[in-house]
């Protein structure tokens, strides 16, 4: 698959990464020589230097090639325009842009008729929703949504103050039956393994658990103790932060902390019922003045990853329950994820929402996970028993790859959590967990349909 991806920012940077491992042909364009450089010295692809919406850079880059273009420049104008040149001038059939207003960001821009976009999203967004999912079940370290939230991924961290710890996976399921789940990973001294039903889950492992989001928040308690999400602290007022204020506000006491005074007087009339205050997220005093120890979530949400740290650190020391903090570089996300509750990664989850129109097959929605070393992925089971090895059959049955695992079936508008005994259907939603790239392939190659399957 030919791949032209339209700026070398954070996110087209991963996402380059992320593709040259799935084997795909990349080349990246960007006015910074610098950046194209650095990208090209540690990985086997092609760089354009020049600006995307210039028809005559489109054809340096070999557009005309490109099965798909990804527009992630930090201008919006500029990736609505070059999707639409790549339509004009190559017809090419997948165009993504990331498109940061709200008022560029709908579907009538994104049609045939407008700017001819495949998709648009918006990384602010996507963050912001991940960070709200996530207050909104306290105990989780992350909550991930599929088929519109009638079924999640949520990571725990198992702890003492549950009543679970040191029980293996089927005793916590017999115990509670009246909130079914599917474990489809543990992290666990900084490795990662499939579990089965004799696994025990041991307190500071990290379980990543398949459930309808109405049962969430019943298993929350059994592994994680309780929490609180009451008390919310937004350290910086920024457009996530202001986005997160402005949906937790609704069922939650929110304070923002904003360095600007502009910022501040422009927050205190966009958000309703939060207390916006003037100072630095990282000043001891103001967070003890602000009952920091009464806190039941801090979110350190500036655009400063070292800020974010601190402050998210601090607040822990001070007695905050649990701390997250929003870190874009990836080799700070890999020291963090034990030090913090929760460390968020916007490139990561902006990946996730680009690989689900690249991934073989009908897929409806990826989640990356464990900082790219996993992913969860919704695809849509079709065919019959002769021409699927998967249609007709019992999960304990197929000839899963190593290293994935069924998590839960999407029936029309039921959520059945994926068991032994489960039977596929056709047309089935089936969200499963892959650890690694080469895993991703081979059980998309499975839930494809084949002409003679016998």
């Amino acid at each position: 698959m030919n791949i032209l991806i339209l700026g070398c920012g954070r996110v087209g940077r991963e996402t380059a990464r992320a593709l040259v491992r799935n084997n795909c042909n990349v080349t990246v364009v960007d006015r910074n020589q610098e950046r194209l450089l650095d990208l090209q010295a540690s990985h086997d692809l092609r760089t354009v230097n020049g600006n995307a919406a210039d028809p005559a850079v489109l054809r340096r880059a070999d557009g005309e090639n490109a099965d798909i273009v990804i527009a992630v420049t930090s201008i919006d104008e500029v990736n609505l325009v070059a999707c639409r040149l790549c339509s004009l001038l190559f017809n090419t059939p997948k165009k993504i842009a990331r498109v940061r207003s709200s008022a560029l960001n709908n579907d009538d821009i994104a049609s045939k008729d407008g700017f001819d976009i495949s998709r648009i999203f918006c990384p602010e967004q996507i963050v912001a929703d991940t960070i709200c999912n996530t207050i909104k079940h306290p105990g989780c370290l992350s909550v991930h949504k599929f088929s519109d939230g009638q079924a999640v991924l949520a990571v725990i961290r198992v702890s003492s103050d549950g009543d679970m710890a040191g029980e293996t996976i089927s005793s916590i399921r017999a115990q509670m039956p009246e909130a079914d789940f599917r474990a489809v990973s543990v992290y666990r001294d900084n490795g990662m393994l499939i579990p089965n039903g004799s696994t025990r889950l041991f307190v500071g492992d990290e379980v990543s658990v398949m459930v309808a989001e109405d049962d969430l928040d019943s298993l929350l308690p059994m592994l994680a103790g309780d929490g609180g999400n009451s008390r919310v602290i937004i350290a910086g007022g920024g457009d996530i932060g202001a986005r997160v204020a402005s949906e937790v506000e609704k069922s939650s006491n929110v304070k923002v902390i904003e360095l600007s005074q502009e910022r501040c007087q422009h927050l205190s009339e966009q958000l309703s019922n939060s207390l916006v205050l003037n100072g630095s997220a990282s000043d001891e005093s103001l967070l003890r003045q602000e009952n920091i120890e009464d806190t039941d979530i801090y979110c350190a949400l500036t655009n400063d990853d070292e800020e974010n740290i601190l402050s998210s650190m601090l607040a822990k020391r001070l007695g905050a329950n649990k701390a997250m903090a929003l870190v874009n570089r990836p080799a700070y996300v890999d020291i963090l994820v034990r030090l913090l509750d929760t460390v968020v990664s916007p490139s990561e989850l902006s990946i996730g929402a680009i690989i689900a129109h690249i991934r073989l097959g009908d897929v409806g929605v990826v989640h990356s996970l464990h900082h790219g070393a996993a992913e969860a992925l919704e695809l849509v089971i079709h065919g019959d028993k002769t021409t699927s090895p998967v249609v007709g059959r019992e999960i304990s049955d197929i000839d899963w790859p190593e290293k994935v695992i069924a998590g839960a079936i999407i029936r029309g508008e039921r959520i059945i959590v994926a068991h032994d005994h489960t039977v596929l259907q056709s047309e089935d939603r089936i969200i499963v967990f892959a650890a690694g790239d080469k895993a991703v392939r081979q059980v998309q190659k499975l839930l494809q349909v084949r002409v003679s399957f016998f």
